[in-house]
């Protein structure tokens, strides 16, 4: 009795690896058009029925935050007591 090992197989199957190419490409294009469609839905539906002017204050971006600390951290600045 000889004890063989089984050989990794080293042949690249191109079949199995367009599959998977294919595979990965339609999943990645159904999330990322669904993700999409449901910015789009939830935003409308958050915004339904509100003046724009508050729509526009909701959708601005914010300032960075304030340099309170001469570290420059404003969680752990010096005049905080903890």
């Amino acid at each position: 009795m000889s004890s063989s090992t089984a050989e990794p197989q080293k042949k690249l199957n191109k079949g199995r690896l367009a599959a998977f190419a294919f595979g990965n490409f339609g999943q990645a294009l159904s999330y990322n058009a669904l993700s999409t469609y449901f910015m789009v839905f939830a935003t409308n539906a958050l915004f339904a029925g509100v003046d724009k002017t508050t729509a526009a204050d909701m959708t601005r971006p914010t300032s960075p935050p304030s340099r309170a600390s001469p570290s420059g951290c404003r969680w752990h600045s010096s005049s905080s007591a903890f």
